[in-house]
């Protein structure tokens, strides 16, 4: 992940597609424990 000091722009898009990923993940989970 490259530091927030060399591209703000960057910072933004990879703080995103983290956020974007834990949801992703936490609702993987979540649909898998209602499926049991």
């Amino acid at each position: 992940m490259p530091s927030c000091r060399s591209s703000f722009s960057d910072c933004n898009r990879c703080r995103r597609l983290t956020a974007v990923a834990n949801g992703v993940m936490i609702f993987v989970l979540t649909t898998r424990i209602l499926a049991f």
